[in-house]
């Protein structure tokens, strides 16, 4: 069955360890940009195609290790952003399912914890419209293309499937 989730690692026997992550600026909690690995990204049914980076938000403890026999699709220099596993099972850490007015919800929301792991929500909240289209477009293309996987695989899901009577 096709998966899109950024819990993916724990159930794919990766590991998912908590902890702050350390970045350069000391925070994890902003609009970052991610890198995609073009070698492996070019035939990807999801990310093939995405633009050579790209920014999208992010806000987690937790990094992930690739699971065995996974292949790294997208990266940052904090840590692995999205990965594949076999041809229809993808894993991200990122938060490219969350627009603009989600992302000012939860910097208002949490503003003191924003402001714990170093990040002026005020200045994200203000900046992220000016990110927001390209961040949703990039979110729809993405929807767009796992739709395209869930329909083949319901397609070959229904003729592999006996006819049923009511």
């Amino acid at each position: 069955m096709p998966t899109l989730s950024s819990f993916f690692a724990i159930f794919t026997d990766g590991t998912a360890p908590r902890g702050d992550m350390v970045v350069p600026s000391g925070t994890t909690v902003t609009l970052e940009p991610i890198s995609p690995i073009p070698i492996f990204t070019a035939d990807d049914e999801l990310f093939g195609g995405f633009p050579d980076s790209f920014e999208t938000f992010e806000w987690h403890y937790y990094r992930f290790e690739l699971p065995a026999g996974a292949v790294l699709l997208a990266r940052n220099e904090n840590a692995p952003q999205a990965y594949r596993v076999g041809v229809s099972a993808w894993g991200t850490q990122f938060h490219i399912e969350a627009p603009g007015a989600t992302i000012a919800e939860w910097f208002t929301m949490a503003a003191d914890e924003a402001r714990s792991k170093g990040t002026d929500p005020e200045a994200e909240i203000a900046i992220t419209p000016s990110k927001d289209p390209a961040h949703v477009a990039l979110a729809e293309d993405l929807a767009r293309r796992f739709g395209i996987v869930v329909a083949r695989y319901a397609g070959e899901r229904n003729l592999a499937s006996p006819a049923r009577t009511s």
